[in-house]
């Protein structure tokens, strides 16, 4: 507890100090306000300008200038020169007579030249048909006769068409003339296609071609 009341006291002694400061200032402050006679007062600096120029104002709208109209613009032209008329020319449009005994020449067309023929390289083979190797006496024999046309008595030619291959053997056989017997007409083709041998046809530049080769054969029965 005198801890405490010592703190007071210390606090108190300071807050009493504070006071008759200020009220010693204060009283100093109004001795000497009481002191002060007058203010003196500063006259003003005089004014320092430049000199400028101020434009005039603008006029009222009654007096503004005003814009010339532009003139119309006119493009020169050259001058036209005068046009000369001629009379006009009258053409007499009326048939000529023509006799009755008129001769009528019909144009003919100009004949055309005709191109000059171009001139074929001369083949350096001659061509050459399908040739028998065997033949053709050995192809057919009488023992090949029709036994049915022979019990009936039945002869006749038959010529024939064959087209031989390029291996040289019969590829076909047709009948261009008959013997009349269709046994005889068969029997023709099936042995000559069977037996004949040719060397094959050429051509032009020597290679081997199919190609045809004709005959005939007479059926005629044996005594």
């Amino acid at each position: 507890m005198a801890y405490l009341d010592q703190e007071h006291t210390h606090k108190r002694v300071a807050g009493i100090a504070g006071v008759a400061v200020i009220h010693v200032a204060l009283a100093f402050g109004l001795v000497a306000g009481l002191a002060i006679k007058g203010v003196l007062e500063e006259d003003d600096p005089p004014l320092v300008g430049s000199e400028f120029d101020v434009p005039p104002p603008p006029p009222p709208p009654d007096e503004l200038p005003q814009t010339p109209e532009p003139l119309p613009f006119e493009a020169p032209t050259a001058p036209v020169p005068p046009i000369a008329l001629r009379p006009p020319v009258v053409i007499d449009i009326t048939p000529a007579e023509i006799p009755d005994n008129r001769v009528l020449l019909i144009p003919q067309p100009t004949p055309q030249p005709r191109p000059a023929p171009v001139p074929q390289p001369r083949p350096s083979f001659a061509p050459k048909a399908p040739s028998p190797t065997n033949g053709p006496s050995g192809w057919v024999s009488n023992d090949d006769y029709p036994s049915a046309a022979v019990r009936r008595e039945q002869e006749g030619t038959a010529t024939y068409a064959l087209l031989v291959g390029t291996d040289g053997k019969v590829d076909d056989c047709r009948i261009t003339r008959s013997t009349g017997f269709e046994a005889l007409d068969q029997a023709t083709c099936r042995y000559i296609a069977r037996r004949a041998r040719f060397d094959p046809a050429t051509d032009s530049s020597g290679a081997e071609v199919s190609g045809t080769y004709n005959g005939t054969i007479t059926w005629q029965i044996p005594e």
